[in-house]
């Protein structure tokens, strides 16, 4: 009975051995599934990871560059700004410091067209010794009144308490626009040739 009971035994512990064996072999097969599973995911994630860093690396990159675009195009901007109020303060002392003759035939020119019966002027100081040749050209000249120490340029105007302040730096500056647009059109068209050319 001894033998038989060994034998028993013998052929559990061999039976419990095989499914141990085999729940052991199971058990391996899945952890090395798992960990492939795991393997893959986190290769996975690490090149999503890497896309994203690629992503956002471009995306500064870009950033940068329009920043620097736009920061070059704003100095540029500036630059011509300040080039064209060069151009305009020039031309505005030129107009100040026009010849008389120049002057007068502006005065004339003027007054042809806004001088009307009833009216009076004033000149300014500098442009007193015009006058009278200034308004001996007029066909209906308007009366002239002391001439008005706080005029930079050109002539005022007047009847009644209508004032009409005319000059040749006040015309400049009433269509700065269009100058500052055809200075720009000009110097940056030159500009562009020369490159060209170069």
């Amino acid at each position: 009975m001894a033998k038989r009971f060994d034998s028993v035994r013998e052929h559990v512990l061999n039976t419990a051995r095989e499914r141990a064996a085999d729940i052991l072999s199971a058990a391996a097969a899945q952890c090395a599934a798992i960990r492939a599973e795991t393997e893959e995911h986190i290769a996975s994630l690490e090149a999503d990871r890497a896309l994203e860093r690629d992503r956002e690396t471009a995306l500064i990159q870009q950033r940068s560059q329009s920043r620097q675009t736009m920061e070059r195009r704003r100095l540029d901007l500036e630059a011509r700004q300040r080039l064209v109020e060069r151009v305009l303060q020039a031309a505005r002392e030129r107009l100040i410091t026009i010849s008389d003759a120049e002057r007068q035939t502006w005065y004339i020119q003027e007054l042809l067209v806004y001088a009307k019966p009833g009216w009076q002027i004033r000149f300014r100081p500098a442009d007193s010794h015009l006058a009278p040749a200034v308004l001996a050209a007029l066909p209906q000249a308007p009366e002239r009144l002391p001439d008005d120490p706080e005029l930079e340029d050109g002539f005022v105007l007047s009847r009644g308490r209508v004032e009409e302040r005319h000059s040749l730096t006040g015309r400049l500056d009433e269509e700065r626009e269009r100058w500052v647009e055809e200075i720009g059109r000009r110097l940056f068209a030159e500009r562009k040739e020369e490159r060209k050319e170069a």
